[in-house]
């Protein structure tokens, strides 16, 4: 065996191994750009309120389950403003658990989700309302609520949609929210208190 060969060999798996190490290593750093920690959701949802309640000065706020609360009243909390909050209730379909839930609300429904509304948001009729979520990974969720508000009366011009996260899926379908302080590639991210899928 010729030393040629044999440098050429260790050169190869010496190639190799750091291909693999460096794979690795890239894969974490593509996982921690995406995890959002509270101080990347603080300063996320400061921009919500500039933008989302102070600039459009919405008369009430819809949201959607925990993460979206989180998000809205954080929100809320740096306008300095007292706007009433309504939580609609957020579930997969085929929940039969929750198929009775909130008989007295308002049903929207995707191929993934079935959102409740309560009676008393149809008040706002009229008024300017700001949508806050979380995320919007595919955008159709939140064009079905748009769609389903402006079918009972609402109008689409005193709606504001915002998300903390929208994802290049939901912008290419011309779906992304109105505002969102953060852009990703897919719905590979976290929050502090969880994975969004």
């Amino acid at each position: 065996m010729d030393y040629i060969t044999l440098l050429l060999g260790i050169i190869g798996i010496a190639g190799t191994i750091g291909t693999f190490y460096f794979g690795i290593q890239y894969n974490r750093l593509a996982i921690q750009r995406y995890r959002y920690s509270w101080s990347d959701v603080e300063s996320g949802c400061r921009q919500i309120s500039k933008k989302c309640i102070k600039k459009f000065q919405p008369d009430a706020i819809l949201t959607f389950s925990g993460p979206g609360s989180i998000i809205a009243n954080l929100a809320l909390i740096h306008s300095r403003k007292y706007i009433p909050i309504y939580t609609a209730v957020e579930f997969p379909q085929g929940d039969k658990n929750k198929s009775s839930l909130m008989s007295d609300c308002i049903m929207l429904e995707t191929a993934k989700w079935v959102f409740r509304i309560p009676n008393a948001f149809t008040i706002h009729k009229g008024q300017r309302v700001a949508i806050i979520h979380d995320c919007s990974v595919s955008g159709v969720g939140l064009d079905k609520i748009i769609r389903g508000l402006v079918d009972i009366g609402f109008s689409r011009e005193n709606l504001y949609v915002s998300s903390l996260v929208c994802t290049k899926a939901a912008l290419d379908a011309n779906l992304a929210p109105d505002f969102y302080p953060f852009l990703v590639e897919n719905n590979e991210f976290s929050f502090p208190w969880g994975k969004r899928n």
